[in-house]
């Protein structure tokens, strides 16, 4: 299959390339650089000279409070982009794989957001996120949109790495702190991008969740990187006031997929179990 991965320098779209590569797809990787997906123009003529069977949006404005902060260019970047991306996929009759998130939800579910819940964002990036799926779904281009939760992988020297970021701040300290009020679904990056690339090769179009098995609160999900990482940092449970936002964080992110099932492809493995994996193979053995 030949692949064209935006955001190919990111967390997320590095691994995919990898996975692609491994997977022996031909894989051509687009950082920021190379292309500015908020220019139609450029979208257009990468798109058609390329001529991809799939393109994977994972280029996206991923800054929470600085979506809230700047929502022009949360919506430009997020949706816009995406629109772009969907219009040149159309025109060269390719497959757009949009990347959303647990976002668009309000989180005031007790349990996992499935893909038949209403979406109701309450943050700028969330609801960037989401107009980015509706431009998707009405460019009339083939689709495939998977959401993801609490997404963890990548090099350890990447700015967003948030296990590489808990060890830094656990290392030498006798206790660091973690909220108790906040849960999602942590997933690693490269079981996400497998089980997306899973989805494609079976044809599935359409919404997917797609996430790591179970929920975590922030503190459970730290205390296990903690653990894995066998540092004797005690993790305490606080509440999220302790960390102020600019933007209204929804209090469940947490995600399961009922659609998986129903077209016969298996859910992802625990969450706990990928994040072993993940320490194990990127940090010295550390699990």
């Amino acid at each position: 299959m030949r692949l064209l991965v935006t955001g190919a320098r990111g967390m997320l779209g590095s691994e995919f390339v990898r996975v692609g590569i491994a997977m022996h797809h031909e894989v051509h990787a687009v950082a920021r650089e190379d292309c500015d997906i908020t220019n139609r123009e450029a979208v257009l003529l990468l798109v058609e000279k390329q001529r991809p069977e799939t393109v994977i949006h994972c280029a996206a404005h991923t800054d929470v409070d600085d979506c809230a902060k700047n929502p022009g260019k949360a919506h430009l970047i997020n949706a816009d982009g995406a629109s772009n991306l969907a219009q040149a996929v159309r025109g060269t009759g390719g497959c757009l794989v949009y990347i959303s998130t647990s976002g668009v939800f309000d989180g005031s579910k007790t349990g996992p957001y499935v893909e038949t819940d209403k979406a109701a964002p309450r943050t700028e990036y969330g609801r960037s996120k989401l107009e980015g799926e509706n431009q998707v779904i009405c460019s009339g281009c083939d689709h495939l949109i998977v959401r993801a939760s609490w997404l963890f992988g990548g090099d350890p020297k990447l700015r967003k790495n948030f296990v590489a970021a808990r060890k830094r701040e656990a290392e030498g300290k006798q206790a660091i702190e973690s909220a108790t009020d906040k849960r999602g679904s942590p997933t690693w990056t490269r079981d996400f991008a497998l089980k997306t690339l899973e989805l494609l090769s079976a044809g599935a179009r359409g919404l997917f969740h797609v996430s790591n098995f179970g929920v975590a609160t922030r503190f459970e999900y730290v205390s296990a990187i903690v653990s894995l990482f066998r540092l004797k940092t005690l993790v305490k449970p606080v509440d999220s006031s302790r960390f102020p936002r600019a933007a209204s964080v929804p209090a469940n992110e947490s995600m399961a997929s009922v659609k998986l099932s129903e077209i016969g492809i298996g859910e992802l493995r625990p969450w706990r179990e990928a994040l072993s994996s993940y320490i194990a193979q990127f940090h010295d053995g550390a699990a």
